[in-house]
C-alpha cells in the first residue's frame, strides 16, 4: 500500500511537469518538444 508521502512527492512532480509544461506552450500541431518530455 502506498503512503501519503508517496502520493505527495507525486503531486508535487506533477505540478512541476504541469508548470513547465505550462511555460512552454507549443502551438498546433508541432508538438517535438513536448512529446519528448513525456516520453522521458
Amino acid at each position: 500500500m502506498y503512503s501519503v508521502d508517496t502520493f505527495r512527492h507525486l503531486q508535487e512532480e506533477a505540478t512541476q511537469w504541469r508548470r513547465y509544461l505550462h511555460q512552454n506552450p507549443e502551438l498546433g500541431y508541432e508538438v517535438h518538444n513536448t512529446a519528448k518530455f513525456v516520453a522521458e
